[in-house]
C-alpha cells in the first residue's frame, strides 16, 4: 500500500472507531504454533471470555462434532472434541463475528457475515481442484482467514462514512457500476484497500493484508499474493452462485480467466466445486448462528 493511499484512508477513517479483534484470537494462534501445544492452556484462554466459552461448548455439542447424546460439560473436553486444527478457525470466526453485530443502513449485516463465512469455506472446497503445483503454494488457514476478512473494509466504510456511502450505493444501482470501482472514484480508495488497512491495524500478517487488498484486482498483484487473491476471487464468485452474494449493489461477477488458468482449474470442475461448497454451507450456517450467539 502506497503512503498516499494509506494517508487517504487514515484521513477518512477514525482508527479509534475501528473495532479490535478479541485478544484470544492471537493468543490461541500463538499457542497453536508451540511445539508443546496444550489443550489445558487453550481451554484456559477460551474460558477467560465467557461468550467464547459458551459458543465453543455449543459448537462441540452440535451435530458437526457430537456423536452422542451426552453433553460436553467442560471447555477442555470441548477443545478436545473439536480438535486443535479447528480451534483457530472457531476462535477466529467468533472473533470476526463481533465485527458484524451492529446493523448497517445499506446492507443486511447477517447476510454479509454469512457471505464472508461462505467465501471462507469455499476456499477450502476449491483447493483440492487446483493444479498440484499451485495448491502446494497455498495455505488453507491463510485462505480461510482471508475469506472471513475480505469485506471487513466494507463494514468500516459503511459505518464511518454513511453519507458518502449512500451516494456510492445509489451510483452502484445504475447499470455498469461495480461497487469497488465506484468507491475508489468517490473516495480515492475502496473497501479492499480499507480492509487491508484494518488487517494491518490489527497486527495481522502483511501477506494477509495484501490478499485482502487485491481480492478484486488480483491481476495487479505479484506472486505469491496473486495466487491467493485469485483463489479468493473464485471463492467469492462461488459463494454468490450458492446464494450468498452481498446484495443488489454487488452482484455476482463472472470468473476471471486468469484466475481459472493460474489455479489450474477446469470448467468441468465448476459443478463439483459448487456442490462441495454447498456441502459446507450447513457448517457455515451453524458457525454463523453459534458465533453470533443465536
Amino acid at each position: 500500500m502506497s503512503t498516499d493511499l494509506r494517508h487517504s484512508i487514515e484521513h477518512s477513517i477514525r482508527v479509534d472507531q475501528v473495532p479490535t479483534l478479541p485478544a484470544y484470537v492471537s493468543q490461541v494462534s500463538r499457542e497453536m504454533e508451540r511445539d508443546d501445544v496444550s489443550i489445558g492452556r487453550i481451554a484456559d484462554m477460551i474460558s477467560q471470555d465467557i461468550g467464547l466459552a459458551g459458543r465453543v461448548l455449543k459448537l462441540a455439542n452440535s451435530p458437526i462434532y457430537s456423536r452422542s447424546v451426552s453433553d460436553t460439560v467442560s471447555v477442555d473436553r470441548a477443545v478436545q472434541r473439536i480438535g486443535f486444527a479447528e480451534m483457530k478457525t472457531v476462535c477466529l470466526s467468533v472473533g470476526m463475528s463481533r465485527q458484524f453485530e451492529q446493523d448497517l443502513e445499506h446492507f443486511d449485516i447477517v447476510q454479509l457475515w454469512k457471505h464472508s463465512l461462505c467465501v471462507a469455506f469455499a476456499t477450502q472446497a476449491i483447493i483440492p481442484f487446483c493444479r498440484v503445483d499451485a495448491a502446494r503454494k497455498l495455505s488453507r488457514e491463510m485462505l480461510y482467514t482471508a475469506g472471513l476478512m475480505h469485506d471487513i473494509g466494507l463494514v468500516v466504510l459503511a459505518r464511518q462514512l454513511p453519507e458518502q456511502y449512500e451516494q456510492i450505493i445509489l451510483t452502484c444501482l445504475e447499470p455498469g457500476g461495480k461497487l469497488w470501482q465506484v468507491e475508489r472514484a468517490a473516495l480515492g480508495f475502496n473497501h479492499a484497500d480499507a480492509g487491508s488497512w484494518v488487517v494491518r491495524h490489527w497486527g495481522l500478517p502483511a501477506q494477509l493484508a495484501a490478499i485482502v487488498c487485491y481480492h478484486h484486482e488480483h491481476d495487479m498483484s505479484e506472486p505469491p499474493i496473486a495466487l491467493y487473491a485469485k483463489l479468493l476471487h473464485v471463492a467469492d464468485v462461488i459463494a454468490g452462485m450458492n446464494g450468498y452474494a452481498i446484495g443488489d449493489v454487488a452482484p455476482v461477477e463472472p470468473f476471471a480467466v486468469s484466475a481459472w488458468v493460474d489455479l489450474g482449474l477446469d470448467d468441468e470442475d465448476i459443478p463439483q466445486i459448487i456442490e462441495e461448497t454447498q456441502k459446507r454451507i450447513e457448517t457455515a450456517e451453524l458457525f454463523a448462528a453459534l458465533a453470533q450467539g443465536s
